[in-house]
């Protein structure tokens, strides 16, 4: 109590002294600033103020009060002269005001009682709504409410964010021309169709962003009526589902991509038959005019040109829907990069500039060719994305030494390394996409431009043959992949027989005999041509049958097996297993421009199983005899 006047003070003493009073206590000032002293190191649950104090007078009383004590109810007791003051501070938050002339006992104890409770459950009522605009200020979904006209009476910070517009300048526009101006009439009628019985819809919404990239919001609608049924508004939430668009068509096109590696790999059985034909004639032919007149004819090199080139493309085509047999082999990976430069510009582009700086010396890799040559289209494509308006693409390759200290940044194993180098002069990438780059379906191409799988690919290949690919950009400053990968040994190359034999370009013929067996009689005819021209005696089977009772006829004659993988009936694997039982020595050579249905090969040693891709040429297909056939004598 702040009472200066010792009577009143006194009276209002003994009213809270009656027993109606019980579990009140009073302590009293008679300054204002005497009142402050004790609130400030005591608790207090009501403060009882006079507005006329010998430091303090009016509503000054009070405003100053309030401001020093804003979480105390205050209930103000006045003279006849002072109501109009006293109306003022309940405005301003005075829980009531008392006449001290009208003042009894049971007026003061339930004006006190009163004011306690109203003040609590003023306090337990803020409470709930500071927790209430906590959670709808602080979720991530966009949440606003309107009037049935449409107008804006509440949105939170997220919505405000998402449409780049603060609350001031939403707050009474209509929500329509907000976000769904256009659909104006079909929202209105979603809306309509909302009642008690059903107040609850959701709809989807695309939306041109500020940025010019397409986003989408997921829209819960509801109809909140009152107790006796109206309508009284309408709250919308909606979530940003974007990013699950986005990862939507990602998948999508994996799939699609899936369905094409499948009919890839569905005809490449097929058509590389037909090309192992086209080329294998067409060289023969070759050949055979060469050695007639000397000079080649123009138009069957055109052919034999063009039927390589779609080998070349069936192969990558393979490669990249995942369908193409992995066979890791010693190679030169700058003669690698070197073959892959012809399809690289094509791809790029004229916009494109392709520079190359290759290392003339020692860099060899064990490796399959097909996987390097799916690194460096991978890396090339994301640049020619990367300079939409064009640019510089570099690919470099070198030798690199790794030390420890290296190695253990790096996290891989010291020691020699090749490195391929692709950079760009793009657009780059911040700290935040690079740390994305390599997750499967991560991309920051638009919708239908990519599937986000391409780098994790080169991250996963390089992973599995011991690499690894490190990546430096800047925003405008264009991008620089690197990836390492580990060298072989220049002695382990040389000691290779299978090395050693692709460098040898004289002896390649032979006096063997061979079993051959190819299911389509053009390719098996073609083969055989090449064979007997070099000096092998070949027997012929159409499927894995008739191989069989050929072997049993001809005994330990046969000195090499050349099956197809993929034949109707016996498969290769499956008849090499058969013959292998009995003659375990026997070589084998499979043949297959396929790998679905191949799957019986992961049971034959990679190191020791020799395999030749369709279509080959005949020097291929002789060199390769060479690897596998113990040298005569």
């Amino acid at each position: 109590m702040i009472e200066d006047d010792p009577m009143y003070a006194h009276v209002i003493q003994r009213y809270l002294e009656e027993p109606s009073a019980r579990g009140l206590a009073v302590k009293r000032a008679d300054r204002l600033a005497a009142g402050l002293e004790i609130l400030g190191s005591e608790v207090v649950d009501l403060v009882l103020l006079d507005l006329s104090l010998p430091d303090s007078e009016g509503y000054d009383t009070f405003h100053n009060l309030r401001q020093a004590a804003p979480a105390v109810p205050i209930i103000v007791l006045t003279g006849f002269e002072d109501d109009e003051m006293a109306e003022r501070a309940v405005r301003h938050g005075a829980q009531d005001f008392l006449a001290k002339a009208d003042m009894s006992p049971s007026l003061l104890v339930r004006s006190i009682r009163y004011a306690l409770e109203r003040w609590k459950a003023a306090s337990r009522l803020e409470q709930s709504e500071r927790r209430y605009r906590a959670v709808v200020e602080d979720q991530t979904e966009l949440v606003c409410r309107y009037l049935p006209d449409g107008e804006l009476t509440f949105v939170n910070d997220a919505f405000c964010r998402f449409f780049g517009t603060e609350r001031d300048e939403l707050l009474g526009r209509k929500f329509f021309t907000v976000v769904v101006e256009r659909d104006r009439v079909q929202f209105a009628t979603r809306l309509s169709s909302l009642d008690r019985h059903r107040p609850l819809r959701t709809r989807e919404q695309r939306f041109q962003g500020s940025s010019d990239e397409p986003r989408w919001l997921q829209w819960t609608d509801r109809a909140l009526f009152d107790a006796t049924g109206n309508l009284v508004e309408f709250q919308s939430v909606a979530r940003d589902t974007t990013d699950q668009k986005l990862l939507e068509g990602q998948l999508r096109q994996s799939q699609k991509m899936e369905v094409v590696g499948q009919l890839t790999g569905g005809i490449a059985h097929d058509f590389n038959n037909l090309l192992m034909v086209i080329t294998g004639y067409s060289e023969l032919l070759l050949q055979k005019l060469q050695d007639d007149s000397g000079e080649p004819d123009k138009f069957l090199v055109a052919i034999d040109q063009a039927a390589k080139r779609a080998a070349s493309l069936t192969r990558r085509l393979l490669a990249f829907s995942r369908r193409q047999i992995v066979q890791p082999a010693n190679l030169d990976l700058t003669e690698v990069v070197q073959e892959v430069e012809a399809m690289l510009r094509y791809l790029l582009g004229e916009r494109v500039e392709l520079a190359q700086h290759l290392e003339t010396g020692f860099c060899w890799v064990k490796v399959d060719p097909g996987q390097i040559e799916q690194i460096v289209v991978n890396l090339a494509v994301n640049a020619r994305d990367a300079m939409p308006d064009g640019g510089k693409l570099t690919i470099e390759t070198a030798t690199v030494q790794i030390d420890q200290r290296q190695a253990d940044d790096l996290r891989i194993d010291p020691g020699p390394y090749a490195l391929l180098s692709v950079s760009d002069t793009g657009c780059g990438m911040d700290a935040e996409t690079q740390a994305r780059i390599f997750e499967p379906f991560f991309t920051t191409k638009t919708a239908g431009r990519g599937t986000g799988l391409g780098l994790s690919t080169v991250k996963a290949i390089l992973e599995q043959i011991g690499g690894l690919i490190t990546v430096e950009s800047e925003i405008d400053e264009g991008t620089t992949f690197k990836t390492y990968l580990p060298m072989i040994d220049q002695t382990v190359r040389d000691a290779d027989p299978a090395a050693a034999a692709r460098e040898r370009v004289h002896n390649l013929d032979g006096s063997e005999t061979i079993l051959l067996v190819e299911d389509d009689e053009p390719v098996r005819s073609v083969i055989g041509t090449m064979l007997e021209g070099h000096g092998y005696r070949v027997l012929s089977a159409r499927n894995g049958r008739q191989a069989s009772r050929v072997l049993e006829d001809a005994g330990d004659s046969i000195e090499l097996l050349l099956t197809d993988v993929v034949m109707p009936g016996l498969t290769g694997p499956e008849l090499a297993e058969q013959v292998r039982e009995h003659r375990p020595e026997l070589d084998v050579l499979f043949m297959s421009g396929y790998s679905e249905g191949s799957d019986g090969l992961a049971s034959f040693d990679e190191s020791t199983m020799a395999l030749i891709r369709k279509p080959f040429s005949a020097d291929q297909l002789l060199r390769k005899l060479r690897e596998v056939l113990r040298p005569a004598g």
